[in-house]
């Protein structure tokens, strides 16, 4: 069972803090500065949808391949239809809008070790890429005739498919360390709202829930990491949920005490599915039973975040 992450959510450079308890030079050169990351975030996250939206049609690509090698077991001299491979290539100018947009975008602390990642992320992509072009020539320059039992196509299509498991866990990796810096540089913004002892919890905890949900369906899954990641969640939630202690009289209006209480339950209820579906993946149980308890726990996401959007506009 192959566990694909959410398609990614792309952060607002709009800064909702009509209210500001600091002083205003302080928040105009937090504000610069966190814009500076969530704008490079959304580059980052913009080159992963595009590097890898291609790489969901490399099974009608192997599909084809495939049938041709059929074709060609049964008889040497029939003619191979072309695989049109070019449906496995990025958009280039897609690339080049985004790379424009991070050629502008000022360095900051964490900015060059997610360069790294997502360079090794491209590279890994020009992987895939190599490997495509290699089955393509395969059958079009006629290769397959000099190639016993086919070894040779069945080598290049084990590479291709190994490698674009390694591109989907490498931006996976590109894309966490991004939305984690702009996590951090709102959750900074945040501090300077008159409810940020009701807004920052809730978006931490929230921003730790979706770094947990990604860390399946990756090459590098670990059981262990997310066990241990969810148990400090889960300890986190039980602290914040609790209204005592906080000035209510900020919030809106009544209606908000029941928004932020229900944001907690959907996290609590998202925690306890997501100890359900590690035991589910761990003890390698049917593919429905693991796609049920995934979509309840997607569920639960869904929901606080709902919670939460309804929470940050009052």
């Amino acid at each position: 069972m192959t566990i694909r992450n959410l398609k990614h959510s792309f952060f607002v450079v709009v800064m909702l803090f009509a209210s500001v308890n600091a002083f205003a030079q302080d928040y105009a050169q937090d504000s610069k500065k966190s814009y500076n990351i969530i704008k490079y975030a959304n580059c980052v996250l913009g080159l992963s949808d595009t590097y890898t939206a291609p790489l969901g049609n490399y099974q009608n690509m192997l599909n084809v391949a495939d049938h041709n090698v059929a074709k060609l077991q049964q008889d040497a001299n029939t003619q191979p239809s072309p695989i049109n491979y070019s449906s496995m290539l990025i958009t280039k100018s897609e690339v080049d809008r985004y790379m424009s947009k991070i050629d502008s975008i000022t360095p900051f602390d964490q900015k060059n070790s997610i360069d790294q990642l997502m360079n090794k992320a491209i590279k890994s992509n020009q992987k895939v890429a190599d490997y495509c072009s290699k089955i393509n020539n395969y059958f079009t320059q006629g290769q397959y005739k000099d190639d016993r039992g086919f070894s040779g196509y069945k080598a290049m299509k084990d590479s291709l498919t190994s490698n674009i498991s390694k591109t989907y866990s490498a931006w996976n990796n590109a894309s966490q360390s991004a939305t984690n810096a702009a996590n951090g540089a709102e959750i900074d913004m945040l501090k300077y709202n008159n409810r940020a002892e009701f807004l920052v919890p809730m978006k931490t905890d929230i921003s730790t829930f979706k770094e947990i949900l990604n860390m399946f369906g990756t090459s590098e899954q670990n059981y262990a990491q997310i066990r241990q990641k969810t148990q400090t969640l889960s300890y986190a939630l039980n602290q914040d949920k609790e209204l005592s202690g906080k000035n209510l009289s900020k919030l809106k209006n009544s209606s908000y005490q029941t928004v932020y209480q229900n944001f907690y339950q959907y996290c609590i209820t998202g925690v306890s599915a997501i100890s359900t579906l590690t035991q589910k993946m761990e003890q390698k149980a049917s593919s429905a039973e693991i796609q049920d308890a995934y979509s309840q726990v997607r569920s639960a996401y869904s929901n606080a975040i709902n919670a939460y959007n309804t929470f940050v506009k009052q």
